[in-house]
């Protein structure tokens, strides 16, 4: 049974003090520092709102407001409660990016869309973006063709050059790069 919602209340079960903030737009809804969300409605006693990770592991929670249901993310909900954001920004980030079910605000930070991305990629979470249609440079040219020779597919030569399928396909297909010689015809004429 979950004691009564205030400023702070004591969870035995966790050992933890936890503060509780009214969460904004659903005034029947609580956010506690831990990442814990629970109801109060004035004919319910209260209770803990079940939370679930999205495709991506990100904890939602599902919020009830004039008969509609909405989904929320239980890190923005943390964030927006007892993280200040004096600069308007837009995003909240994971600072450990593999413990997305941490929520609490030494795990949060507000963030823009590219200093998300700098961070994931920084933290390994995310590849560095390929270039799909990007020049290869003469010796790239070589070695996508020397891939090609040795038995590589073309998923794999476009893997590991950094390009698109396409790219590798018209490369070997003599589409593009045309001034490039092909490997072993150097000198012909």
């Amino acid at each position: 049974m979950m004691q009564e919602i205030g400023q702070s209340i004591s969870s035995t079960d966790l050992g933890l003090i936890e503060s509780w903030a009214q969460v904004d737009g659903f005034p029947c809804y609580w956010v506690s520092d831990q990442g814990r969300v629970a109801c109060k409605s004035p004919n319910q006693c209260g209770y803990v709102v079940s939370s679930r990770p999205d495709k991506d592991g990100h904890y939602t929670v599902l919020l009830a407001r004039d008969g509609k249901k909405y989904s929320r993310f239980v890190a923005r909900l943390v964030a927006i409660a007892f993280i200040p954001n004096p600069q308007g920004k837009p995003e909240v980030n994971h600072k450990d990016g593999k413990r997305k079910f941490d929520n609490t605000p030494s795990n949060l930070e507000w963030a823009t869309r590219s200093e998300q991305t700098f961070h994931s990629m920084g933290t390994g979470l995310q590849k560095r973006p390929t270039n799909p249609r990007r020049v290869l440079k003469p010796s790239e040219i070589k070695q996508v063709r020397a891939l090609h020779t040795q038995g590589m597919s073309n998923r794999g030569i476009s893997k590991a050059m950094g390009v698109g399928r396409t790219v590798v396909i018209n490369l070997l297909q003599g589409r593009t790069h045309k001034l490039t010689p092909m490997a072993g015809s150097e000198g012909r004429g």
